[in-house]
């Protein structure tokens, strides 16, 4: 029982050390630090009024994308607003609509 007890409090130091130094290190996971990675055409849509992914952090990372890349800005709309519009946008691009010209 006293190895179990043992086994759980390391696990659970080891994982608050972890935490702590993700914490400090966050912004290399912010995916503008990412975008040199991708190698595919973009397509980005982003809502003026969104609250949860502002339209700044959108841009930011748009700024940093070298690939083929278009942008999609919605001004009337939030986060939750775009869904039906941004699906649609999705479809019709998939299944080669005239939404999007390329």
């Amino acid at each position: 029982m006293d190895e179990q007890i043992l086994a759980i409090s390391n696990f659970l130091k080891l994982s608050l050390d972890v935490l702590k130094i993700n914490n400090l290190n966050i912004s290399y996971i912010d995916i503008k630090n990412l975008t040199h990675m991708i190698q595919c055409p973009v397509i980005m849509v982003t809502g003026l009024k969104d609250n949860v992914c502002p339209s700044s952090t959108q841009f930011a990372i748009y700024n940093r994308i070298k690939y083929e890349k278009t942008i999609n800005i919605l001004s009337e709309f939030c986060h939750q607003g775009m869904n039906v519009f941004v699906n649609d946008l999705i479809y019709d691009y998939i299944f080669n609509s005239t939404i999007i010209k390329n």
